[in-house]
C-alpha cells in the first residue's frame, strides 16, 4: 500500500506541476537552519543549507535528527517551519501575475503560518494521501512512516481531498484536527492534548547555544531545547 501511495504521489506532482515556468525564478528563501539541512534540485547533488540561500521552484529539502528549516516563500504568502527528519519539495507556478504554490511533504511534519490568499491564488500541501487547500491559516501536517497524514487547524479553514481509495473531501476549522488513514479514510475530531503538545512543539524555533573551553579555542553547540 505505501508504494501504490508513493506511486500516486508522485504522478499527482508531475500532473501539476508539469508546466511550472519559474526554473530559474526564485520561489522562497531560507531564513534559518539549526543542525543539520540539505537541499537539492533534480539536476545536482544535496547541499548544505544556509541562512539566506535561495529556494526554486521543485527544490527538495530535508532535515536530520533534532534539525530544523524556516521557508519564507518570496511573495510573503506564508512561513514554514519544517521540523527534524523531514522531507519536502517546495514547488510554485506562475498564474496570473500570482503565484501558487504547493509543499510536497514526503515523510515528517511541518508547521505553517499562511497569509489570506487572493480567491484566484493557491496554497497547497501535497502529501501521498492528501491535498490540503490552506487560506488565512496556521497549524502543521505530520506525515507517519506508513503515508498516513495528521492535520491540526490552528486558526481558519483547511479544506482536503483524499488521494487514495474513495478520495473522500472534508475540511477542518480552528481547533480541529483531521487525520487521513493510508486507504483514505478521513476521521476528525478536536485537537486533544498530545496534539495541543505537539503543536505548540511544531513552532519551536528558538536555539540555545551550550560553550564550551577546549584546548584549541570554544567549542559551540546549537541545539534545540526540550518543550517543558
Amino acid at each position: 500500500m505505501k508504494n501504490l501511495n508513493l506511486i500516486v504521489f508522485v504522478f499527482i506532482c508531475a500532473a501539476f506541476f508539469g508546466s511550472s515556468n519559474l526554473t530559474d525564478t526564485p520561489v522562497a528563501v531560507i531564513k534559518k537552519t539549526v543542525n543539520k539541512v540539505m537541499q537539492k534540485d533534480s539536476q545536482k547533488d544535496w547541499v548544505t543549507s544556509k541562512t539566506g540561500d535561495i529556494l526554486f521552484d521543485g527544490m527538495e529539502v530535508k532535515t536530520g535528527y533534532k534539525s530544523l528549516a524556516i521557508i519564507k516563500f518570496t511573495d510573503n504568502s506564508g512561513v514554514l517551519t519544517v521540523r527534524e527528519n523531514c522531507v519536502a519539495n517546495i514547488y510554485a507556478a506562475q498564474k496570473n501575475k500570482k503565484m501558487d504554490k504547493n509543499t510536497l511533504i514526503q515523510q515528517g511534519t511541518v508547521h505553517f503560518d499562511v497569509n489570506k490568499q487572493a480567491p484566484d491564488e493557491e496554497f497547497k500541501f501535497t502529501t501521498p494521501t492528501v491535498v490540503a487547500s490552506i487560506r488565512g491559516t496556521s497549524g502543521y501536517i505530520e506525515v507517519e512512516k506508513d503515508s498516513s497524514t495528521n492535520i491540526i487547524c490552528e486558526k481558519g479553514l483547511i479544506q482536503v481531498e483524499a488521494l487514495m481509495g474513495k478520495k473522500e473531501k472534508g475540511q477542518v476549522a480552528a481547533g480541529g484536527s483531521l487525520s487521513v488513514s493510508a486507504e483514505g479514510l478521513i476521521q476528525k475530531g478536536e485537537i486533544n492534548s498530545e496534539q495541543s503538545y505537539k503543536l505548540k512543539k511544531s513552532r519551536q524555533s528558538e536555539v540555545k547555544t551550550l560553550k564550551i573551553k577546549t584546548p584549541d579555542g570554544v567549542l559551540e553547540i546549537k541545539y534545540l531545547p526540550e518543550e517543558e
